[in-house]
């Protein structure tokens, strides 16, 4: 009887185990791996699923002009997708970090999603809010084009360049519509003076960046919001800059400069003006290095900056739909002025314009460098950028010196000067202008009576009605009687610590060789 296997006969089933396996491990093998990519397969399918679910809820942020980049990260905050649904089975159950690209056509209401693995970072700019940036994606619109700064000029980029704006560092975005003029975007945000609220004495000013329009940023701040300048007295406020009319904004764009004009502007550098400025003929240009557009009345610079939504020369067509341009108002002029004054912008006083020709973007050699017949500094230079809100190229300039800026913002006490020379804000939505009550009409009363204002850089930063008392000691002159409008900045011809961001005086719109202008751009729908 034989007993176990001769040595050939292990040797033979040795070799057919051997054969066996040959023939079996690479099918185990790719079985598994199909089973892996049939998992990552419908891993993309339920991240699609979500984006869509995400996409019919927020079809408002979509538009045909631009897709849509939707990181998962974001899925997972907004709670359409669950953490351990991205994971990776082809990569150890690794987290997947990839984006679904949107495109959306309105006419059809159909969408189309597309997975891009591993991009993410690359693509920044997540519908209104940027994810990675902790702030509002700056809004665009057919016409105007992101633009960054690199190797001595601007460049075009998109939307989704990551090194387009960095409020962190002090970078904030930059667009240039077809015909030239640059703006700078605004991000909404919440205020806190939590030192130096109606004093002589400047301090940072505390700045958080809503979320889309949501102040309270995720529940994590609590918002004062009476609508009086004393809600930012070491609370947590909402700035009014950003609720236009009926419209919450997500950001506003300033123009960079103080408006030129297509045309040649023949205002004299003298106290006198030549009629042929005073038109709403003419069309604003937003350069620098031109001669600032001044000698036009309140009304009428109110006028052309309201026909600029509907003039192709911008790129934007002429029907005005998804857009509105107009004069600045107080309190735009004072979220500039904020932000400037926060982390993310110079932090310090910005340098005066000193150019006794009024030449946009110029700076001395000083924070109050003598007058300069020229440009002594233009912007893009190391001593120019010092004129800048953030103290680089990226900022808004001509805000302290140059020319006096009109901004729409008046007393409330119809005056009969306004049916002269502010004729077209007075008829106009009152969204364009800043009204300011009036009790008795003189300028201490109607400082005490701006307390019930904020945002506006006027009484939430200085200390009294007269003299050098706002921040870094700038000119303090309230409006009052035929004198009903605001005026900001200070002029080129303004020495000692009177221009500055937070300077303020009073005027009766009247055309002035040394008031000039700057209009807002607001993007969005229903606009």
């Amino acid at each position: 009887m034989r007993k176990g296997f001769t040595l050939i006969e292990l040797l033979g089933i040795i070799i057919l185990i051997g054969i066996i396996g040959l023939i079996a491990v690479p099918a185990v093998t790719n079985l598994v791996q199909s089973s892996k990519e049939r998992m990552y397969d419908n891993q993309v399918a339920m991240i699609k699923g979500a984006a869509k679910k995400w996409a019919v809820q927020n079809v408002n942020e979509l538009s045909e002009s631009k897709p849509v980049f939707l990181s998962i990260d974001k899925l997972i905050k907004e709670g359409t997708i669950q953490q351990n649904d991205v994971k990776d089975p082809r990569r150890g159950n690794q987290n997947m970090n990839g984006c679904v690209v949107i495109e959306f056509d309105k006419n059809y209401k159909s969408y189309q999603y597309q997975y891009i693995e591993d991009e993410c970072t690359l693509l920044v700019s997540v519908g209104e809010y940027n994810e990675n940036k902790k702030v509002n994606s700056p809004k665009i619109v057919t016409g105007l084009t992101p633009v960054k700064w690199e190797d001595g000029t601007w460049v075009e980029t998109t939307e989704n360049d990551p090194e387009w704006y960095d409020y962190d560092n002090k970078k904030w975005a930059n667009a240039r519509t077809k015909d030239g003029s640059m703006w700078v975007w605004i991000p909404r945000y919440v205020y806190n003076i939590s030192s130096g609220w109606h004093q002589q004495d400047e301090a940072p000013i505390d700045i958080r960046f809503s979320i889309i329009t949501d102040d309270t940023i995720g529940g994590t701040t609590t918002i004062v919001n009476t609508g009086k300048a004393n809600d930012s007295n070491g609370t947590w406020t909402n700035h009014p800059a950003f609720t236009f009319g009926d419209k919450e904004l997500t950001g506003i764009w300033y123009a960079k400069f103080e408006a030129t004009a297509r045309e040649d502007v023949e205002s004299k550098t003298s106290w006198g003006c030549y009629n042929s400025d005073n038109s709403i003929d003419k069309h604003v240009k937003i350069i620098p290095n031109a001669n600032s557009w001044r000698c036009i009345f309140i009304g009428n610079m109110f006028t052309v900056s309201r026909n600029m939504e509907t003039d192709d020369a911008y790129g934007w067509g002429t029907s005005g739909e998804g857009i509105d341009t107009h004069l600045a108002k107080n309190i735009e002029w004072g979220a500039a002025a904020y932000l400037s004054q926060s982390k993310y912008g110079k932090m310090e006083e910005v340098w005066r314009n000193n150019s006794n020709i009024y030449m946009t973007g110029c700076a001395g050699t000083a924070v109050y460098g003598a007058s300069f017949a020229g440009c002594q500094n233009t912007y893009e230079t190391l001593d120019g950028q010092q004129a800048s809100t953030t103290g680089n190229i990226t900022g808004i300039y001509d805000m302290s010196g140059g020319s006096w800026e009109f901004v729409s913002g008046h007393l409330d006490n119809n005056h009969p000067v306004f049916t002269t020379w502010a004729k077209s804000i007075i008829d106009a939505d009152p969204k364009y202008s800043d009204l300011y009550p009036v009790t008795v009409d003189s300028a201490l009363t109607n400082y005490e009576n701006s307390k019930n204002l904020k945002g506006d850089a006027v009484y939430e930063t200085s200390s009294s009605k007269d003299g050098e008392t706002s921040w870094y000691g700038d000119l303090a002159w309230p409006h009052e009687k035929d004198n009903a409008w605001y005026l900001r900045g200070g002029f080129w011809n303004d020495h000692g610590g009177d221009a500055g961001l937070f300077h303020f005086a009073q005027n009766d719109g009247d055309r002035y060789s040394y008031f000039g202008f700057r209009p807002v751009l607001v993007v969005g729908d229903g606009l």
